[in-house]
């Protein structure tokens, strides 16, 4: 059988409850700051390490521009590689907003790697600033019906 990854699109900590371990999980925005540190030299502006996340879509832009997307999506195979294979790689999450391409090579990447994705779209509700909305498919679910239908199974970690 084939194994299942999360492609949660949003930021929420949401991996942390669907998986049992760190190595299990990937987060995008970490990925995208580790190539910009591995290659400076495509990076428009001087980096330094505090500066990274608040220009992370200016750099992701930048890349665009000069048709260097390549290099994002490289480095998330070596992720991947670095955690033993797709087969260990459980969720993704932290994708910048507006920028599909990336969220789309990712959730390619698995499936040609014989992994069933399940998309999931992470958003903060808007009449509860601290209670999430996930959408699954053409439901609305809450982060607790969430982690009941797709989380580990309570024996296990």
């Amino acid at each position: 059988m084939r194994n299942k990854v999360f492609i949660i699109k949003g930021v929420g900590g949401l991996a942390e409850k669907l998986t049992l371990a760190a190595f299990e999980r990937i987060r995008v925005s970490h990925v995208v700051a580790i190539t910009a540190l591995k290659y400076p030299q495509f990076v428009p502006f001087h980096l330094e390490i505090g500066s990274i996340e608040p220009q992370m879509s200016n750099i992701l832009r930048h890349w665009e521009d000069i048709e260097q997307t390549h290099l994002v999506t490289s480095e998330y195979v070596n992720a991947i590689m670095d955690r033993g294979g797709a087969d260990n790689v459980k969720a993704v999450e932290s994708f910048p907003s507006g920028f599909d391409w990336l969220y789309e090579s990712v959730r390619s990447l698995h499936r040609n790697l014989n992994q069933v994705v399940i998309d999931l779209i992470l958003e903060r509700d808007s009449w509860c600033e601290n209670t999430w909305r996930i959408k699954y498919e053409d439901r609305v679910l809450t982060l607790d019906e969430t982690v009941e239908l797709f989380g580990p199974s309570p024996g296990l970690g």
